[in-house]
């Protein structure tokens, strides 16, 4: 279970036409996913566990994501240049209530990767007044759990992301909320994370990656974060980061010590179990565990809306979305 699976890995490689003399710059090792469009070589993404909409089958661009490997077009942002430099595309709230279809994706595929334990499953997706991750165990499989991934289907950029979630509680078991984009899509590797490591949840993990490069930060809360929903968020700027806890500046980094993230990205959440090599990061997930997290709603306010103070979220949804959950 907790071995490196090469044998996948290579086959993975190969697949995506990748030479094993001459291999691609090593990936995110905790948040990137890279194959769905083998997972959904049928051209159609496959259907959420819904309450509205049990059965659906989602649209899916076949050509985005085979155009990713092969080009750099996802390096160019989908936005245009206001004033000042601010890049503004379309902003967003998302409160799964239920979901346009059309914008996220779930992942569903064997994943082999050395530092995940952990397969995706679309039926680790639950939607239903806001968006519920699960992990399970699994037998007879080289990964020992299946957990949940959603993703954006269109890239995002500078500006504003904030959701209202509750992480997973459990040793090896790791909450993820971020933005990634990397040489499957065309690009280098750029990621900016909040995470939750279920072993503590009274710590938020942050870190950031510029073309491969990690960096990382640890924020004590003085709170347990799987005790129920709290409002997390980043602030992408061209020339610095900023990470905020209940509207709370918890940590900030800015170019002047820090390279920053550059390339638009895609807008991830997962719950995955770490695989034995991250132990000491992570902690030993045990047999059997099972786990889940919630995410209530989700927002990204463009840059310059963030400028010109527009922001897309109002404390009033937040409260009615947090004691939606408390109820339920």
């Amino acid at each position: 279970m907790g071995s490196i699976k090469w044998p996948r890995f290579w086959l993975l490689a190969l697949a995506l036409g990748v030479s094993l003399a001459n291999p691609t710059p090593a990936l995110d090792m905790r948040a990137v996913q890279t194959d769905e469009a083998v997972a959904n070589a049928d051209g159609l993404q496959q259907p959420y566990l819904c309450d509205a909409c049990l059965g659906a089958r989602l649209p899916f661009d076949p050509g985005r994501e085979q155009e990713a490997s092969g080009s750099s077009s996802l390096a160019t942002p989908e936005l245009h240049v206001q004033g000042g430099g601010g890049l503004r595309g379309e902003g967003f709230t998302e409160r799964f209530d239920p979901p346009n279809r059309r914008d996220w994706h779930v992942a569903d595929y064997q994943f082999s990767h050395p530092d995940f334990d952990t397969d995706w499953k679309r039926r680790n997706v639950r939607i239903s007044a806001g968006a519920t991750l699960s992990l399970r165990p699994q037998k007879y499989q080289d990964n020992g759990f299946t957990g949940g991934s959603l993703r954006r289907t269109v890239t995002t950029h500078f500006g504003r992301y904030e959701a209202l979630m509750q992480p997973a509680r459990g040793a090896g078991v790791v909450t993820g909320f971020f933005t990634y984009t990397g040489p499957y899509y065309g690009t280098r590797h750029d990621e900016i994370d909040i995470e939750f490591l279920g072993r503590d949840t009274r710590k938020l993990h942050l870190s950031w990656w510029v073309d491969g490069v990690l960096n990382s930060h640890v924020v004590p809360l003085g709170f347990d974060a799987a005790d129920g929903p709290r409002l997390y968020a980043f602030e992408w700027h061209p020339d610095r980061l900023r990470w905020f806890v209940e509207g709370r500046l918890v940590h900030e980094v800015r170019a002047e010590t820090s390279a920053i993230p550059a390339v638009p990205s895609y807008l991830f959440f997962n719950l995955w179990a770490a695989d034995q090599r991250l132990q000491g990061w992570a902690g030993r997930t045990a047999e059997g565990t099972r786990a889940q997290a919630r995410i209530l709603s989700v927002t990204f306010t463009p840059l310059q809306d963030l400028l010109t103070g527009v922001p897309l979220s109002k404390p009033s949804d937040d409260r009615r979305n947090r004691e939606d959950a408390e109820r339920g």
